[in-house]
């Protein structure tokens, strides 16, 4: 992974600016949004100045992470390749050293994100 987007997301998670949810990239929209982690991250590339030329966004689906065209799916539940590469990952469900994928700590385990970012920092 990019150490300067592990930085931007560690931070995210850890900053109290994100609401945590479960089972979508994210649910709701505005100040009563709620992010899995994956979605933080898919949040950082929209708001990056590589999203923003590629209009990234949210829409009642999902994160559709380019211009929207009619072949453009948005993503729901793991990251899209555009942000996939943007952070230097090789899957769109990272796992941490103890085969964990992040989706699974986020809504089966239930870690909090401050937990979540411990476990990036160490082992993603």
């Amino acid at each position: 992974m990019k150490k300067s987007v592990k930085k931007i997301w560690l931070n995210a998670l850890r900053s109290g600016e994100y609401n945590q949810g479960e089972g979508r990239l994210r649910r709701g929209s505005g100040s009563e949004a709620q992010y899995c982690c994956l979605g933080v991250l898919c949040d950082l590339y929209r708001k990056s100045a590589v999203g923003k030329k590629k209009r990234a966004k949210w829409n009642d689906v999902g994160f559709v992470p380019k211009r929207q065209s009619s072949s453009v799916m948005p993503e729901r539940f793991y990251l899209p390749k555009e942000v996939i590469e943007w952070a230097g990952l090789t899957s769109k469900n990272p796992r941490t050293e103890n085969e964990k994928d992040l989706a699974f700590l986020n809504d089966s385990m239930r870690k909090n994100f401050k937990e979540i970012a411990d476990e990036i920092e160490m082992k993603v």
